[in-house]
């Protein structure tokens, strides 16, 4: 409850929570951030949705709109170099 009164500022249809309980981390980095899988998107999102949760950014930004084009885009950046 400590960020209950803080909100966030989304890019994309994610919802204006600080954090919510239903963005499932998907990675991780030592800082804190994380890719998280979106299963309460904002209007006009879709569930599992993947965005980024950065722990001392306001700013939470759509990645990609689901789990599997977030791999896509992986494979299209690796085949890239």
């Amino acid at each position: 409850g400590i960020f209950d009164d803080v909100k966030s500022e989304p890019v994309g249809p994610i919802r204006t929570e600080w954090w919510n309980p239903a963005w499932t981390p998907i990675t991780g980095e030592p800082g804190g951030n994380h890719l998280c899988l979106d299963l309460v998107p904002a209007t006009g999102g879709q569930r599992g949705q993947v965005i980024c949760w950065v722990h001392d950014d306001s700013v939470r930004e759509l990645v990609a709109p689901s789990f599997s084009a977030l791999f896509e885009q992986l494979a299209d950046g690796l085949e890239a170099g």
